[in-house]
């Protein structure tokens, strides 16, 4: 049953997908994968010593061999991330742990935005602006304010008008989509700071 097909794009997706794991599966049991991890991760820690030891050579650095190599990681970490976006999933085992601040800026980044939502509201904004603006518009913008001078978990967006007018765009629209009259609730307030931070 599983021979139905010549070709692999002859798969469903889903078939593929299945295919797929089973592959990965089979590989990771086997002695190639683990052959390759430690060949990957010995060239790895090869060449980062090098790096490390040369930096300590030419710079005089105050920095500690410690804090090189932890800075150094941390930098191959934001260019893996940069490159392949997709892979954010694997900061999952990082779940729980503070992270340094690029990489965690990074992440929210990665998880906050969603392109096909930003479209949406561009589109709307080039077709009908009024519709991307709650009716509440101006209490929303009083709140906002409010918020960033009396919250101290807003301390950073303190000052900066960008970031005012970011969280008030992106409230009155989340309202406007709700189409309620009801007013939003504060907490609406506090979810908007990471992806204005992010944006």
């Amino acid at each position: 049953a599983e021979s139905h097909v010549q070709y692999f794009t002859d798969l469903s997706e889903a078939e593929k997908e299945l295919f797929m794991q089973r592959a990965t599966k089979a590989l990771e049991k086997g002695t190639t994968s683990n052959n390759l991890l430690n060949k990957v991760s010995g060239s790895m820690d090869q060449h980062l010593n090098d790096q490390i030891s040369r930096q300590l050579l030419d710079d005089y650095s105050t920095n500690t061999r410690s804090d090189m190599v932890i800075e150094a990681a941390e930098d191959g970490a934001l260019s893996l991330l940069k490159r392949w976006p997709d892979m954010k999933s694997k900061l999952h085992v990082l779940f729980n742990q503070p992270l340094p601040e690029s990489i965690r800026q990074l992440a929210w980044h990665l998880y906050l935005s969603n392109p096909r939502i930003r479209k949406t509201y561009v589109d709307l904004l080039n077709e009908n602006p009024r519709a991307a603006i709650s009716a509440q518009d101006l209490d929303i913008s009083q709140k906002v304010e409010q918020m960033v001078l009396a919250e101290p978990t807003f301390r950073e967006l303190k000052g900066s008008v960008g970031h005012f007018y970011a969280m008030k765009a992106t409230l009155s629209y989340h309202h406007a989509k709700q189409q309620t009259n009801s007013r939003l609730k504060d907490i609406d307030y506090f979810l908007v700071v990471p992806f204005v931070i992010v944006a």
